[in-house]
């Protein structure tokens, strides 16, 4: 059974230029980009691209972010980004408060595809076996094919003609997180949540902590084990 997600990544604006190299693969006049990715042991999708046409980066598929992030340890190794600048008190998912350096005006390369003029952000986190983390937002106004049993990734303007049967869900686009709304049943009780798509966590189900303090969430579950 072959085993695939369709993303539809739509967003209303975004700051950098788009220049499609060579096409890759076009079939009936509707041009689509092949990747190929890999999925780690910790459920992460891996995405090889090239920076500035020299530093070849392993780089995570990130539904929780908006743009190019790389670790402190992965930018020692590059040789082509210059920083320009520096943020202070930036908030990383898992990692607290950091100070963060940006560099601006470089190139990115997948197959097929090119960027220029993009931001690039350290951060002092990332998913394991990765460089850092790109987000939806560079696939601006495309469909997002998954497949996991070849391990491709399809880039296209439309739905597949393939797909009979699908399921929409509506999306709460806060900052660069996505969110569904869903209910969580706890013994007797409904709880309504928004829930974050999160493609860089390992688990199932991740809750906002002020959502389980006003709902004494930790009171009404079994805690099996505490990470800081």
């Amino acid at each position: 059974m072959r085993c695939s997600i369709v993303f539809i990544v739509s967003f209303l604006s975004f700051t950098f230029c788009i220049k499609a190299q060579p096409i890759l693969k076009q079939s009936g006049g509707n041009t689509h980009y092949i990747i190929p990715f890999r999925i780690t042991a910790y459920n992460n999708i891996i995405i090889k691209a090239i920076v500035n046409e020299r530093d070849t980066v392993d780089l995570m598929l990130h539904t929780a972010s908006g743009d190019i992030t790389l670790t402190r340890e992965a930018v020692k190794k590059m040789h082509t980004i210059q920083f320009t600048g520096a943020v202070d008190n930036v908030k990383s998912w898992g990692g607290g408060n950091n100070n963060s350096r940006y560099s601006k005006g470089n190139n990115l390369n997948m197959p097929g595809l090119h960027w220029s003029n993009v931001d690039i952000w350290e951060d002092q986190n990332s998913g394991q076996e990765s460089d850092g983390k790109i987000g939806l937002n560079f696939f601006n106004k495309q469909v997002l094919d998954f497949d996991f049993e070849k391990q491709q990734l399809t880039i296209r303007p439309s739905l597949p003609r393939k797909l009979n049967k699908y399921e929409k869900l509506k999306l709460v686009s806060k900052g660069s997180g996505l969110f569904v709304k869903g209910d969580l049943q706890i013994r007797d009780e409904t709880l309504g949540a928004e829930l974050l798509l999160h493609s860089g966590y390992g688990g199932d189900i991740l809750l906002d902590d002020a959502f389980v303090q006003n709902n004494q969430i930790d009171q009404k579950i079994k805690i099996t084990s505490e990470k800081n």
